[in-house]
């Protein structure tokens, strides 16, 4: 005996009861939260009545069976969807408008459920007649299933202003310990930025020696701490351990050297700073990956799966120019243009921060002012054209020995998409590789040894 299909999901009651609500009272409409897609209607018929619907409502024209009718019929659609007697039966089977939000989830919820079979099916004709690379196939399924999930949590259709900019509004002046900003913890540069948006992609960037990623473990440690958030953070280049020792020397301003000696040679006041760092560290929420060698697509389905997992506000990576596409033979340049391009889907896709460290190459050397600019990216693929914000950092003290800005770093925002540009300093205290708000300083001799 053959074995019986499974039916496709679909509820074309929802569908004709949905579209009756409407006709009948187009009001109904703002009671919907979640309003569908035109596509995910299962029968054609109602989708095209569907797309008529929303276009008079998107254009602010009344909507009965009068202006549906005349709308169809102009563009030679009425026949189609069965003329006029059934926009009336859609009138006539629906008694109320009261269910109309139920109609719209129950529509939208057999789409996804049609959409996830999609999927699955794809994955297995991939999988039993696709030579493609098993983690290739892997990744295109992760996506699309991330997909579904992420469309599920969005609000569809029309939305009107007012509300948003109430709720801005609330966010910004009523709410300013839980707004969705990320800030770095360095006061006059988050006055200067005002904070890292969802979907941002940040880089930061300078020759090496610099303090990179000391700075974005700062920003880290801040944003774990503090601002009681959940930080990702991939290390292709150092491992887990060296990132916790450093996060360990940061909090307590102890050195790593004297850490790694043993807390039995520190002082007292040494030893209740370390055990203080390493209380805090244990409360705190830092998810760390130090997987070496990791393609693009290796990335982001692992920072998917963290984001899902975990719940994470905010990714680093440090740093892009160790990330590599296998076999790919169009040049550095535009390999490192896909890298920031799936960067930036990330941050997209996942709706958080994503920070991106970026070496720059030694052209910057050559010249008298080394300070970084802008056009030093544009020999590094698409950096500067994908990233919301650039943060440039240079201290003077690596190639000026004689310099008066001694310990000072000076972080130039070079590029700031919904924002304004400039430069702010910050003191860098060498020993524990540690920045802070900036105050000026006598040099000490002490200070160089």
């Amino acid at each position: 005996m053959a074995e019986k299909l499974p039916t496709i999901p679909k509820s074309i009651e929802s569908e004709q009861a949905f579209l009756g609500s409407l006709i009948q009272d187009p009001k109904s409409w703002e009671k919907i939260d979640k309003r569908p897609e035109v596509d995910d209607f299962f029968d054609p018929v109602n989708k095209i009545i569907y797309n008529e619907i929303y276009e008079l409502l998107i254009n602010d024209q009344p909507v009965d069976i009068l202006m549906l009718e005349e709308a169809l019929k102009n563009k030679s659609l009425l026949d189609k969807v069965g003329g006029i007697e059934y926009l009336a039966n859609l009138v006539r089977k629906t008694p109320t408008s009261a269910h109309v939000a139920a109609y719209s989830d129950k529509i939208t919820e057999k789409s996804l459920m049609r959409r996830l079979i999609s999927v699955s099916t794809k994955t297995i004709e991939n999988v039993t007649n696709s030579e493609e690379d098993i983690k290739n196939i892997l990744d295109k399924a992760e996506s699309d299933i991330f997909s579904i999930t992420t469309d599920s949590e969005k609000k569809y259709g029309l939305q009107k202003i007012g509300p948003i900019v109430n709720d801005m509004v609330d966010n910004i002046y009523q709410n300013k310990g839980n707004i969705d900003q990320i800030f770095t913890g360095f006061s006059k540069l988050d006055e200067l930025v005002k904070g890292f948006q969802k979907s941002d992609l940040v880089v930061i960037a300078g020759r090496p020696s610099m303090g990179k990623t000391a700075l974005a473990m700062n920003i880290a440690e801040d944003i774990v701490i503090k601002q009681k958030k959940k930080v990702g953070f991939f290390s292709l280049e150092m491992s887990s351990e060296s990132i916790a020792l450093r996060l360990l020397s940061s909090l307590s301003r102890i050195s790593t050297s004297q850490i790694r000696d043993g807390i039995d040679k520190l002082s007292s006041s040494d030893t209740k700073s370390v055990t203080s760092a390493i209380e805090l560290v244990k409360e705190c929420d830092f998810f760390i990956d130090d997987s070496a060698n990791m393609t693009p697509m290796d990335l982001r389905a692992k920072a998917r799966r963290m984001k899902r997992e975990t719940g994470i506000d905010v990714l680093i990576i440090d740093y892009l120019q160790l990330i590599s596409i296998p076999n790919f033979k169009e040049g550095r340049v535009n390999e490192l243009a896909e890298v920031t391009r799936i960067l930036k889907s990330i941050a997209k896709d996942c709706d958080m921060p994503v920070i991106a460290l970026s070496q720059l190459n030694r052209l910057v050397e050559t010249r008298n002012d080394k300070r970084p600019y802008l056009s030093d990216l544009r020999e590094s693929g698409a950096i500067e054209q994908d990233a919301d914000i650039v943060l440039f950092i240079y201290r003077d003290e690596v190639y000026n020995k004689q310099t008066e800005e001694k310990n000072v770093a000076e972080i130039n925002v070079a590029k700031h998409r919904n924002g304004e540009t400039g430069v702010r300093k910050l003191t860098f205290l060498r020993h524990c590789t540690r920045f802070e708000d900036y105050t000026p300083q006598i040099f000490n001799e002490a200070d160089a040894s």
